[in-house]
């Protein structure tokens, strides 16, 4: 896989002749080189442990909004949630 990434890189071959010569799917040729994809990520759902931490963030949130006296409504506390998994996603 890095040869074949390093051969579109570099310019010396397009995607098509890079997944033939180094024999890689060309889609995960494509999703490596796009970034949608990087070594080491695990493909299915998150573990459970990945779960709880993001579930504390939130819980965490709520609790230090509701102390200051700040209150928030369900749309801002979704929009909250949905921008942290948004930015754990990538992880």
């Amino acid at each position: 896989m890095n040869a074949a990434i390093q051969a579109v890189v570099g310019g010396s071959m397009n995607q098509r002749q890079a997944s033939k010569e180094y024999h890689v799917a060309r889609a995960t040729l494509h999703k490596f080189l796009t970034g949608k994809t990087h070594f080491g990520a695990k493909p299915g759902k998150k573990h459970f442990s990945e779960l709880q931490e993001l579930e504390t963030k939130l819980v965490d949130y709520a609790g230090n909004r509701a102390s200051l006296g700040i209150g928030f409504g369900k749309s801002q506390f979704l929009n909250y949630a949905g921008q942290l998994a948004k930015n754990t996603k990538s992880c």
